[in-house]
């Protein structure tokens, strides 16, 4: 079988054999001009194949990049965790720090819980009992300005 150019092939046949590199011959490719049975853009010599090699190039360089910025990102995102679960250890050591402030102040304000449990033995009969209740009132009372003493229980009169 011959290509469109037979003379040619024959010719370099025969000047291979003569030259005793005959088996520098193509033997895979079929015979006939390679340029017609060419698919692809980037093997024709008249044709500029830099934008499809640089698109290459570019996909190649995209597909190495977000290889290689995985395992940065998932490092990112385990410090992110490691320092969320720190952060909130801290707050919440901060709100046990605070409440144990408070029972504290608690504490010494009732004078150490006596003040409660005094409280609690006012309640043991019913004149104790209004008498703590009447306590109790008057200090609201003298706590938001006024008087316990005097006779009217209401500051709010008939209008």
């Amino acid at each position: 079988m011959l290509g469109t150019n037979p003379y040619a092939e024959e010719a370099l046949s025969l000047a291979s054999t003569a030259r005793g590199n005959e088996g520098m011959l193509r033997t895979s490719a079929p015979i006939g001009n390679e340029r017609m049975l060419s698919e692809g853009a980037t093997d024709k010599v008249e044709i500029n194949d830099q934008p499809e090699k640089n698109f290459q190039y570019k996909s190649q360089s995209e597909l190495q990049n977000s290889a290689s910025s995985m395992p940065q990102q998932q490092a990112q995102s385990i410090r992110g965790m490691r320092k969320a679960t720190v952060d909130m250890s801290q707050s919440e050591y901060e709100a046990q720090e605070m409440l144990q402030s408070r029972l504290a102040e608690v504490l010494y304000a009732n004078e150490g819980g006596s003040a409660l449990m005094r409280m609690t033995e006012a309640g043991g009969s019913p004149a104790q009992e209004r008498n703590t209740a009447q306590g109790m009132y008057e200090t609201g009372l003298a706590a938001s300005g006024n008087n316990p003493q005097i006779g009217f229980k209401s500051t709010r009169f008939y209008s």
